[in-house]
């Protein structure tokens, strides 16, 4: 059985024959290994190609590195990418990332095998590590989230997704099925391609089953979080996502969650539409617009209030997370 893996590159090179050599290192059997870039501005192919091709083994049935001619943003980049699929799953990997050890892929096969539901996605544990590579800093999915998905019911499931994504989609290993079913990733978003996904995924009635495996060292710093740099244009792109996520994906389908969850996520909901429309005034309109936003949005100190809070509130969280690793 063929799997594929993608590596998603674009303006930052310089950890990419990390993340290939993840990847030919794999003891799986059937690969096919697809570097995909977004068009940067230095990506060059023959050189990809020369590396893939001096250190590739038998287990590497197909390989193809290509590039876009311009870019494209995040979700019509994947969806270009698919074009290229012939495995039975798909396993996507940042540029700047690594697959964890030689059996990641293996794992992924021999639990799918086991599972045998085409309705259900197979999720691991992704560790989230300091940019050199050498410190763990802590696990993405807490024990709280791992809880949630082996036990917790479909609509408890999605009434947590709407608050946050918390399941990492580079612990994941999607079947080609799973995908062709849901339609690929929703164009209508430019940078936010996992979100709206596992939510469709919920309302479609996917089921999750944890492994207790970790599937990918995740670097901190880098490509996936480009889109939180102040004041650039790619996170304007990253925030238009975001309402655009909590328009179509959570206000039009909050009441999926449970009852007692459902205020609560129609005003985290509503609050963050105020605040991704006040941070897009604030970088791009003129004065005049920005008062007459302002005039017209009298609750705005109420929902930053709120919107700090969660904040402060989920920061200290993932301290606690962080310092218990360290110690």
């Amino acid at each position: 059985m063929l799997v594929t893996v993608i590596i998603f590159s674009y303006n930052n090179l310089k950890y990419l024959r990390q993340a290939i050599d993840s990847v030919l290192m794999q003891d799986y059997e059937q690969i096919q290994l697809i570097v995909s870039d977004d068009g940067s501005a230095h990506f060059d192919l023959q050189a990809v190609r020369q590396y893939i091709e001096r250190k590739k083994r038998d287990n590497i049935k197909e390989y193809l590195v290509r590039t876009n001619g311009r870019n494209l943003g995040t979700v019509r980049h994947v969806n270009r990418a698919l074009f290229h699929m012939h495995g039975a799953y798909l396993v996507n990997l940042a540029a700047d990332d690594v697959l964890y050890d030689a059996q990641v892929i293996s794992n992924y096969v021999r639990y799918y095998e086991k599972v045998k539901d085409p309705d259900t996605l197979v999720l691991t544990q992704v560790q989230h590590y300091s940019q050199d590579m050498r410190e763990k800093l802590y696990d993405v999915l807490t024990p709280e989230r791992i809880r949630l998905l082996e036990y917790g019911s479909m609509p408890q499931i999605y009434g947590e997704l709407c608050q946050w994504c918390f399941i990492p989609e580079a612990g994941t290993a999607l079947p080609a099925e799973l995908i062709h079913r849901l339609g690929g990733f929703d164009e209508r978003y430019d940078l936010v391609e996992d979100w709206p996904f596992f939510l469709k995924a919920v309302r479609q009635g996917v089921k999750f089953r944890y492994f207790d495996t970790v599937s990918e060292k995740h670097r901190n710093g880098g490509v996936s979080h480009s889109s939180r740099k102040r004041g650039t244009k790619t996170q304007n792109r990253y925030y238009k996502d975001l309402l655009r996520v909590n328009r179509y994906e959570i206000l039009k389908y909050y009441r999926l969650a449970p009852e007692n969850l459902q205020k609560k996520i129609y005003t985290m909901a509503k609050d963050r539409l105020v605040i991704y429309e006040c941070r897009n005034m604030f970088w791009n309109k003129s004065a005049a617009e920005k008062t007459r936003w302002l005039l017209n949005n009298p609750n705005l100190p109420m929902v930053l209030a709120r919107g700090i809070k969660r904040k402060i509130i989920r920061g200290f969280y993932e301290r606690c997370l962080k310092r218990d690793y360290l110690q």
